[in-house]
């Protein structure tokens, strides 16, 4: 696994868009030859989304420039990279984090570093998103 920046030349093989990385103002879009997402019902279950929270994420994929497959998350980005390597947004995702560490063991994986949606440099750990939203909604506002 190697660590490259979020400024960089064109990058060679795929890009794996997961949910922590669904920002359409991410710069590495403009980059990349193939963006894709895996609708893995396997990894939804394990994170016991919901229905809302599923149809909150389709919704927020169709406004991306990126393809959707459906299937084992490793398995499909495996066959995709076509062995060129795969590119991934860091994420604090345990689960993810597995993937990405299995993946690692099939093909290059480099994973991307992307700018924060806002400094932040509160040291308490939340756990719900309204008490962290709360304690930076003015930051973020004051930023538009």
């Amino acid at each position: 696994m190697s660590l490259c920046p979020t400024k960089s030349s064109t990058y060679i093989g795929i890009f794996w868009v997961h949910e922590d990385s669904l920002n359409a103002g991410f710069k590495g879009f403009e980059e990349v030859s193939s963006a894709i997402f895996v609708w893995d019902n396997n990894y939804f279950q394990q994170m016991n989304y919901s229905l809302k929270r599923l149809v909150f994420i389709y919704e927020t994929l169709l406004e991306l420039p990126i393809e959707i497959w459906e299937g084992n998350t490793v398995e499909v980005l495996e066959e995709q990279s076509k062995s060129k390597g795969v590119y991934v947004v860091a994420t604090p995702n345990p689960l993810l984090q597995s993937y990405i560490s299995e993946l690692s063991k099939k093909v290059n994986v480099s994973i991307v570093k992307d700018e924060p949606f806002v400094e932040n440099d509160l040291d308490e750990d939340y756990t719900r998103f309204f008490p962290y939203w709360n304690r930076i909604r003015n930051r973020v506002l004051d930023q538009s």
